[in-house]
């Protein structure tokens, strides 16, 4: 009987030498992998728009293979076990903070592509200060401001004040893009349409006018002087 006692204690003092080794090794490659996993996160949460859209699901698998990779470099079952249990907390944070990251990254992305096109749109009236390349940008402008009110949370009067905001930009771009050829016709059209300026933007829209009228006399009288016939010649 004071043998088997002895040999029982044997084991059982084996047993928990064994767990604790276990539980060591385990611990051990947990903290090597959030290491790993966290700058994988870091580079990640670096991508922006639509780079950390496209990147998400190779996100998740890159935080899985790793996640596998410690798990299988283990000793035996047991530590196995122990490191799945620990690490798979973290790699569910770890996931679950990197959807919120593409998630608001999508957005990002969706509003850039509005904005991006509502630019377009007004550069369009400086080299073709029509009335066609005009109408157009505003319809730009309508129709990225109900997208831009989505993705932002606006409420209908601050998607007219953003239109009223483009509009105004817009119209300074046409009056500069008219004053390169039609001087006078962009002071036509910038009193015709004076009340749909923002302060700002009808002050610059003036003095591009006042300088490009200014620069057209200046011309006509050399062109006149150049004109007349040389005494003497």
């Amino acid at each position: 009987r004071v043998g088997e006692k002895v040999g029982d204690e044997i084991f059982q003092r084996a047993m928990a030498l064994q767990q604790l080794q276990n539980e060591t090794e385990a611990r051990e490659a947990d903290a090597e992998y959030t290491i790993a996993v966290g700058e994988r996160r870091a580079a990640y949460h670096a991508l922006e728009g639509k780079s950390a859209v496209e990147g998400y699901k190779p996100f998740i698998n890159d935080v899985r293979r790793i996640q596998q990779d410690f798990g299988s470099r283990l000793s035996n079952p047991m530590a196995k076990r122990i490191f799945d249990r620990e690490s798979r907390s973290m790699m569910s944070r770890t996931i679950f903070n990197g959807a919120g990251h593409a998630a608001s990254q999508n957005r990002r992305w969706a509003e850039g592509a509005s904005r991006a096109r509502v630019d377009t749109s007004i550069n369009d009236t400086l080299n073709d200060p029509s009335p066609n390349a005009l109408g157009a940008g505003r319809r730009a402008i309508d129709q990225e401001s109900h997208n831009l009110a989505g993705i932002n949370g606006w409420d209908e009067a601050q998607r007219e004040k953003y239109v009223r905001e483009e509009n105004s930009r817009m119209l300074l771009t046409h009056v500069r893009g008219l004053s390169r050829s039609e001087p006078f016709k962009a002071k036509e059209f910038l009193e015709a349409n004076r009340g749909q300026f923002d302060d700002r933007d009808i002050d610059r829209a003036e003095q591009i006018v006042r300088t490009n009228l200014y620069q057209t006399g200046s011309r006509r009288i050399s062109d006149e002087v150049n004109a007349q016939p040389v005494e003497g010649g």
